[in-house]
């Protein structure tokens, strides 16, 4: 269940790199937030690579840690989409909702 757990987070990792990356390639984004979304996700792609092939719990740890803070980041963003900007970007949301998924399968891989 653990490996299953890290191959879904390379899955919604490398989705989260194809939205970022074109969130960060279009004139729509004019903010860096997409670049900080690539750097986090090609991270987080990268951890759980080396989580496959060297099963440590420091990486595990590390990934709960990004996944976290990242998630916390993502309701700010949604809260800013929501409340004070009234206006709604479909790849924010979707990014929001892959970072989720990455945090709820980065707590199935190692309990606290």
């Amino acid at each position: 269940m653990k490996r299953l757990a890290v191959w879904l987070i390379l899955f919604f990792a490398f989705c989260g790199i194809a939205d970022s990356a074109y969130l960060a390639q279009s004139g729509a984004a004019n903010m860096p937030l997409a670049r900080y979304g690539l750097v986090f996700y090609v991270l987080l792609f990268v951890l759980s690579a080396l989580e496959l092939f060297v099963s440590n719990i420091r990486t595990r740890r590390v990934i709960q840690l990004i996944s976290a803070l990242w998630l916390i980041a993502s309701a700010y963003f949604v809260f800013l989409q929501t409340v004070v900007s009234n206006a709604f970007c479909s790849y924010c949301i979707a990014s929001a909702l892959i970072t989720f998924a990455i945090f709820a399968l980065a707590y199935c891989i190692e309990s606290l």
